[in-house]
């Protein structure tokens, strides 16, 4: 196939080209069809129209960018553009080489599908993985932060206690003891002098009587 570009930048081609070309992946598409669709299945008609409808309609836009044997042929219809005349060969022959080629290639194609879903949802499976594994690094993680801070703050009350024991040892007793001191030797002051005290005591009280008596005596002389 021999493609060339005009002066207005549309590719050049033959008829029996345009017809070989759509011919062809119309054929490829049946063909990948079939690998899916059972040719028993009562679908596969109804698909394959479906299919050979949108490949139609995009070469009928396709057109618009050709020019067909030195025409411009953006108006006409798609079919019109197909049909087979007495002096046209149609298409080339099938090859069944190429098709078998193609047919290794697409269940390859297959294939690489199937392994790329099963890879998705493996790497679904390790992402989970990896994520819960991330969740509990970050568990463990908080688990001795909070652990230490709590260490910490143990410590530290530890400390506090510590101090206000050690403030309280250290307190000033002989400031505290001075006046009890002070008050027990007056006590023992107090003791040590009683017997002078005492008979102190006992000369006034006798110096109380004999006034007393005394003053009795003058009381019955003025009588």
């Amino acid at each position: 196939m021999n493609l060339s570009m005009d002066g207005e930048g549309k590719l050049t081609l033959s008829r029996k080209e345009f017809k070989i070309l759509y011919n062809n992946i119309l054929q490829n598409l049946i063909h990948r069809l079939s690998l899916r669709i059972p040719s028993t299945d009562p679908r596969m008609d109804i698909v394959a129209r479906d299919l050979e409808n949108y490949l139609s309609q995009t070469f009928q836009g396709l057109i618009q960018s050709l020019i067909i044997d030195g025409e411009d042929l953006s108006s006409t219809s798609i079919l019109e553009v197909l049909k087979v005349d007495s002096h046209d060969d149609n298409v080339e022959p099938f090859d069944l080489a190429t098709n078998n080629k193609l047919r290794q290639i697409l269940i390859r194609n297959d294939e690489l599908v199937l392994e790329i879903s099963k890879l998705k949802r493996s790497l679904s499976l390790r992402a989970q993985d990896i994520y819960q594994e991330f969740t509990r690094s970050v568990d463990d993680q908080v688990s001795r932060i909070v652990a230490k801070i709590d260490l910490e703050v143990e410590q530290e009350q530890k400390r506090e206690n510590e101090q206000d024991y050690t403030d309280i040892t250290q307190f000033k007793f002989d400031e505290i003891n001075k006046p009890y001191e002070d008050y027990l030797g007056f006590v023992n002051s107090l003791k040590n002098n009683l017997p002078l005290l005492q008979s102190e005591f006992e000369r006034y009280d006798n110096t109380i009587d004999f006034l007393e008596k005394a003053h009795e005596e003058q009381m019955k002389q003025k009588d």
